[in-house]
């Protein structure tokens, strides 16, 4: 798994054993990293960047080769997740309001903007086998988890409007799902503290408490 030590401006990303016995610098310049996600091959991490805190674009690094490549040139990007087939990254930009962009993991095009809503703020968890998005949507009434289909052709994109998963008075935020892809873990206030909550998935017919005081999920 990947790690980021550091506070703000001065990060670096590690590799760390499961057990927690090493933690191998990853040989990156030091800045502000964001989201970092491992290709569905393992050989390459994709991650946001930027020199401050304020300005952040989607990088992949190779971690065989050692080589950098940068995707995006906006300075506002975030929440970098492979496509299944490791030939696509979706990401979340700002600009007046958020959007999903698509762009290829090898670069050498401009990013596809696809707006699925008006939402304060956007962050994509997941791109599942069948193209389907795990996204978390912020707006004035809460935080909520949706599904947004997407389809191919070409070298295109296009989106499906959201379907609500998690849609509730309360928040719900920082998503995971397991490993088979049947159940998800999801950080919630519903009880008035922030605990992390078991629900069946596709469809949430079955949820249960998995921890009774605070703290991140990680689909592990």
């Amino acid at each position: 798994r990947s790690g980021i030590r550091g506070p703000g401006e001065s990060q670096v990303l590690r590799l760390l054993s499961i057990d927690g016995a090493t933690a191998e610098r990853i040989p990156l310049e030091q800045g502000s990293f964001l989201g970092p996600r491992f290709s569905p091959d393992g050989r390459y991490l994709a991650y946001a960047w930027g020199e401050n805190a304020r300005r952040h674009d989607i990088y992949t690094f190779d971690l065989l080769t050692q080589d950098r490549e940068q995707l995006t040139t906006e300075h506002f990007s975030d929440a970098p997740v492979w496509s299944p087939d490791g030939e696509w990254i979706a990401f979340t930009a700002f600009t007046d309001r958020p959007e999903i962009r698509i762009v290829p993991a090898v670069g050498g095009r401009e990013p596809q903007a696809l707006r699925i809503g008006v939402f304060n703020q956007l962050e994509i968890m997941e791109w599942l086998d069948d193209d389907r998005l795990v996204v978390q949507a912020i707006d004035p009434d809460g935080s909520d988890v949706l599904l947004v289909s997407l389809e191919r052709s070409g070298d295109e994109w296009q989106v499906a409007d959201p379907v609500p998963y998690l849609s509730a008075p309360y928040n719900e935020t920082n998503s995971a799902l397991s490993p088979q892809g049947d159940l998800m873990a999801v950080r919630t206030d519903r009880t008035g503290s922030h605990e992390i909550w078991i629900t069946t998935f596709p469809e949430p017919t079955g949820q249960f408490r998995a921890s009774d005081r605070s703290g991140q999920p990680t689909g592990e």
